[in-house]
């Protein structure tokens, strides 16, 4: 994360990884969804700092 030129990162997490990706500085953006068959919640790290 330290290499990402941008401000923010996005992912869609399945449920299993919500909980690795919240320690990892990760916040839920909305509610879990399902698509085209798949669970996911869409998850966004925002940078602190230079």
């Amino acid at each position: 994360m330290t290499k990402s030129t941008g401000d923010k990162i996005t992912v869609n997490s399945s449920a299993y990884a919500v909980e690795v990706y919240k320690k990892l500085g990760f916040v839920s953006n909305s509610a879990e969804q399902i698509a085209e068959g798949m669970r996911f919640t869409l998850m966004i790290y925002i940078k602190c700092g230079p």
